[in-house]
């Protein structure tokens, strides 16, 4: 999972709007199948929408521990001309601060 100080590192917690999407169950296995990726991926499109048009947000920053594939199908969902500029992190445990910007669209 994210963690919040990780977070806090990059980001003021005290200064953003936090969406957090959990996958119901932590086993590894839990986003493997194609309708397990096509749940998550609906919902954080549901929600990243929602959330776009109430809020009217510059910029959205996306801090994900989650599978590559399920990565690159959250990533198809983001539509530049739609959203406002989104920012992708990668994790390393070995760096500080541990998220490390990865993506500007």
């Amino acid at each position: 999972s994210v963690s919040l100080h990780d977070v806090n590192e990059i980001l003021a917690l005290d200064k953003i709007d936090l969406l957090q999407i959990d996958a119901n169950s932590t086993r590894l296995d839990r986003v493997l199948y194609r309708e397990d990726v096509q749940a998550v991926t609906q919902r954080f499109r549901t929600e990243l929408n929602y959330r776009i048009g109430q809020q009217d947000y510059d910029e959205i920053h996306l801090f994900l521990a989650i599978p590559a594939g399920l990565a690159l199908e959250l990533g198809r969902t983001i539509n530049p001309n739609m959203w406002p500029k989104v920012y992708t992190y990668h994790y390393s445990r070995r760096k500080r601060p541990r998220y490390q910007l990865a993506l500007c669209v």
